[in-house]
């Protein structure tokens, strides 16, 4: 075959021509425009698409100035080392000292209606459960000693203990309850269905 230079190269690196339509690494990104936001579609170095972030079409223009990819973290970052972005921060303006909160806890959806400023101690309260959780609650255990389902909570990096309960339904409850009390806004996403699941009240 009569290839160029590039595709050579390629072919030598990936076993392949990664791309016919002669894909550059540092080739800007493609962005859909759609009616209310706009899609920043994310390559891998063989030009495949990975991923696609979801962006306000108003910030369009400032995410073309640079070339996004996605970091080992999950979030949508350019550069690396001390030149490294990270498109959240850079679309929120958020203070060096101020975390970015992703209220759906989709890091790929990157509108600013999905963006809240808050601390790292509120940032941890609304997370994914921890892949040892073995519930399906976050902070409910089942106690070995005790025979019983045992409910706590976190504040202040003080853990609070809710009490031991024979019926999982109320160790459940008991934390929901204190969800309410201590975390307010920060209640991890998507809890309406184990409220109403548990009849807690959702004022």
């Amino acid at each position: 075959m009569d290839l160029c230079e590039k595709h050579c190269k390629q072919i030598y690196k990936y076993g392949k021509i990664t791309n016919p339509s002669s894909y550059n690494q540092n080739d800007k990104n493609e962005v859909k425009i759609c009616e209310s936001y706009a899609l920043l579609f994310l390559k891998n170095k063989s030009g495949e698409v990975v991923d696609v972030s979801l962006i306000d079409l108003e910030d369009v223009d400032t995410v073309l100035r640079y070339k996004w990819t996605i970091g080992s973290h999950g979030y949508v970052t350019s550069g690396a080392g001390k030149n490294q972005i990270l498109l959240h921060r850079l679309l929120s303006n958020a203070p060096q000292n101020v975390y970015v909160d992703h209220i759906n806890r989709n890091k790929l959806d990157n509108r600013k209606l999905n963006y809240r400023f808050c601390t790292n101690q509120e940032n941890n309260r609304n997370k994914d459960l921890y892949s040892h959780n073995s519930s399906g609650i976050t902070g409910v255990t089942w106690n070995k000693e005790r025979n019983k389902w045992q409910a706590q909570i976190v504040v202040n990096n003080k853990n609070i203990n809710l009490g031991r309960f024979d019926d999982f339904e109320n160790a459940v409850k008991a934390r929901l309850d204190a969800e309410k009390i201590y975390f307010k806004d920060f209640i991890p996403f998507n809890r309406d269905g184990i409220y109403q699941q548990f009849d807690i009240n959702g004022e």
